[in-house]
């Protein structure tokens, strides 16, 4: 019987033991599925949305039986960060992101591979290399939403379907240094205006930019004698081709282009000349009967510097006046660009302002602000926006988005440039232990900010519809700041008059035990609960744990008690010295010093509590 037992118990202690290891070898497996490495001296790893790359040489290059260790997660990719060293972007390294936004590529990159961001639906902004030669085969394919984009100077290939589906592109000018293009590389960017080719090729490839719907102007090198098949087809709004070639030349190119738009031939200008500096296009929409719906006038400029494009859209409606609302989207290169913008979005701000006060109601106006080899906006331009019936929208090259309502912004407030960039990783288990929930994210912040921002914190997609909390840790206990639902599309917006980089910041999800009497509901979030009337404004909060030169001004308190006691202890020291040949002086002097050294200990106490409290 007693072995019986035994035996019981031997595989009851098997049985533990398998599980135990299996438990490991799960999480090993797990922990491996979320690091590793992706080129010869490149190493990557995922945390809570971000995908880090480091190391240098050139990345893998991947396919469809072998694709990137992070493609079972491509989708809850929000943000990537490359290395300085990295050479190239390999073919299919970032298939199907669908949801990051931003990219910044590296100066030494010279190659971005086949179809490198196939599919990435949701890009927006894309920072390219100074070094960059090739962009190869639908590397930016479907990218829908990419708006900000220029080709570097010394880009050699562009190759075939490019930028192809790439709907959002407004204005596109293709370098000096281009020595090809490739089919269809800019075929349905549907809302392109504007073409410049400096490149002296001799052909526009077909079906090149094959259904560029909007396309109003394009200006061709000189070198270029042939429109092969489908070139220019259904570009239907194309009314300018410049080109500066002899008679002959221009008039074959005339005769090619009106092949596929036979309106460029009847009442269109073929001929030298250069693009206009505003390229403006027209959308109208009819109702069954004819009669006007809505009007989208749409202008785009382009330089170096920036690219401001503004679209203006009337709506009638019935027995009312029209309203106009205005979407401006302008792109900065770089920190030289700052005084273009100011004087170019005052210019247009004001023709807006002069064409539609008078005979309808200005609805809205946002502004869209991409911002390349910066992540800061500058002071100057913040001003200029202050008081201003708009919202601004900012997007850098990390993937950080915020918000600017200016109407809340005060022109004495703004004391310099201001950026708000984040990472998000995951919290520590020490952290989600204080919290009391399992999901928790750290946010790190670059810059410090002392203006009221909306900002919107991408969270891994398990997060969408659920209530998440803000914290900062303020000696090591979170303070809770904020609450916000989350939307479908897992964004948490927090709405903060200051931050400061020092600060340690927590978000919380489906928090135990916290009131969410007083969460903020976004417009965003707003499906699940129906139409919500704000009766009043949202609060913005006040966050970051005040510090000086990197010190709290409780750990400053301290050291400067410290300091004191210090000089004491000093001073009795030497008033002993000097005075122990008296006895009155001589007990003098030692009763200062035991105060001074009782004072020490109680200032080592207020350490160590804080200490233990961290």
């Amino acid at each position: 019987m007693q072995m019986k037992k035994l035996n019981i118990a031997r595989a009851a202690f098997c049985l533990v033991a398998i599980s135990v290891a299996l438990s490991a070898l799960l999480g090993f497996k797990a922990f491996a599925a979320e690091s590793g490495k992706c080129g010869e001296n490149l190493k990557w790893s995922y945390s809570a949305g971000t995908l880090t790359i480091s190391g240098k040489g050139k990345m893998q290059n991947y396919s469809e039986a072998n694709k990137a260790p992070w493609s079972s997660f491509s989708d809850e990719i929000t943000a990537v960060v490359l290395p300085e060293k990295l050479e190239s972007v390999g073919t299919l390294a970032f298939y199907n992101c669908t949801s990051l936004k931003a990219i910044s590529i590296p100066d030494k990159v010279e190659i971005i591979y086949d179809k490198a961001f196939y599919n990435c639906t949701s890009l927006r902004l894309v920072d390219l290399s100074n070094s960059l030669k090739t962009i190869g085969r639908a590397a930016f394919y479907n990218c829908q939403k990419l708006e900000a984009l220029s080709l570097p100077d010394g880009l050699e290939k562009i190759s075939d379907k490019a930028f192809y589906l790439c709907r959002s592109i407004v204005s596109i000018t293709v370098p000096q240094s281009v020595k090809s293009i490739g089919k269809e590389a800019f075929a349905y960017c549907e809302s392109l205006l504007r073409v410049e080719i400096n490149a002296e090729i001799t052909a526009i490839p077909e079906w090149c930019f094959y259904g560029c719907s909007s396309l109003a102007q394009i200006k061709l090198p000189e070198t270029v004698t042939e429109i092969e098949t489908y070139a220019f087809r259904r570009c239907n709004d194309l009314y300018t081709v410049y080109h500066s070639g002899g008679k002959d030349t221009v008039k074959s190119i005339r005769n090619q282009i009106s092949e596929d738009v036979p309106e460029l031939k009847n009442g269109g200008y073929v001929g030298a000349g250069e693009l206009d500096e505003e390229t403006r296009t027209s959308d109208i929409e009819t109702d069954k009967n004819g009669a006007l719906i809505s009007q989208t006038n749409s202008t785009v400029k382009s330089d170096e510097d920036i690219t401001l494009s503004t679209s203006v859209t009337t709506k009638n409606e019935q027995n009312s006046h029209p309203y106009y609302s205005v979407h401006i989207i302008l792109t900065i290169e770089g920190e030289q660009s700052w005084g273009k913008a100011i004087i170019e979005l005052r210019e247009a701000l004001s023709k807006i302002n002069d064409s539609h006060s008078l005979d309808g109601q200005l609805d809205e106006i946002r502004l869209t602000l991409y911002l390349k080899n910066t992540y800061t906006v500058n002071k100057l331009f913040l001003q200029e926006l202050a008081g201003r019936k708009m919202t601004v929208e900012v997007v850098d090259a990390s993937g950080s988005i915020w918000f600017i309502d200016c109407s809340e912004l005060k022109f004495d407030e703004v004391k310099k440039d201001t950026g708000v960039t984040y990472t998000v990783s995951e919290s520590t288990d020490k952290t989600n232990k204080k919290l009391g929930t399992e999901n928790g994210y750290q946010v790190t912040f670059k810059e410090s900010s002392s203006i009221k921002t909306n900002v919107v914190i991408k969270l891994p997609d398990s997060a969408a519809n659920s209530n998440a909390f803000l914290y900062q840790l303020e000696g090591g206990k979170p303070k809770r700041l904020q609450a916000s639902v989350v939307d479908a599309n897992a964004n948490a917006r927090f709405y903060v008059s200051s931050i400061n980089k020092n600060t340690k910041y927590v978000i919380g999800i489906n928090v135990p035990n916290e009131s969410v009497d007083d969460i903020i509901i976004p417009t965003e979030a707003s499906d699940p609960f129906g139409a919500i009337a704000r009766l009043e404004k949202i609060e913005y909060v006040s966050t970051g744990v005040r510090r000086l030169g990197g010190f709290t001004f409780v750990e400053i308190f301290l050291i400067v008690i410290g300091l004191l006691v210090f000089i004491s202890v000093v001073v009795g020291v030497v008033m002993y010295m000097m005075y122990k040949k008296n006895p009155n002086q001589l007990a003098f002097a030692e009763g200062f010093i035991e105060k001074a050294q009782s004072k020490a200990k109680n200032v080592g106490k207020l350490f160590t509590r804080k200490n233990k409290k961290q």
